[in-house]
């Protein structure tokens, strides 16, 4: 039985709600294009490391959350129009 490490439980899961490529996570959270990667492989990291890394992904999750979105969302979760935002 494999046990996985949890930091890289929560990056698999970040990753795929940010959309983001593991390269691009590792570059812009450690200034490591490998961070995944090398974590996958095996890579054992250090508790000031895991800090940084869950700070990264708190303050990306806080800034997309607080953006604003594209305007009115209808009932079934497309744009509305203009004869739709009149009425």
């Amino acid at each position: 039985m494999e046990l996985r490490d949890p930091l890289l439980l929560n990056i698999e899961r970040f990753l795929a709600e940010a959309g983001m490529e593991p390269t691009t996570f590792g570059e812009k959270s450690m200034n490591d294009g490998n961070f995944v990667r090398d974590l996958r492989n095996g890579r054992e990291v250090r508790r000031r490391t895991r800090e940084r890394v869950l700070r990264f992904i708190s303050a990306w999750q806080a800034e997309h959350r607080s953006e604003p979105t594209n305007g009115p969302v209808g009932v079934a979760g497309g744009r509305t129009t203009k004869q739709q935002t009149a009425a």
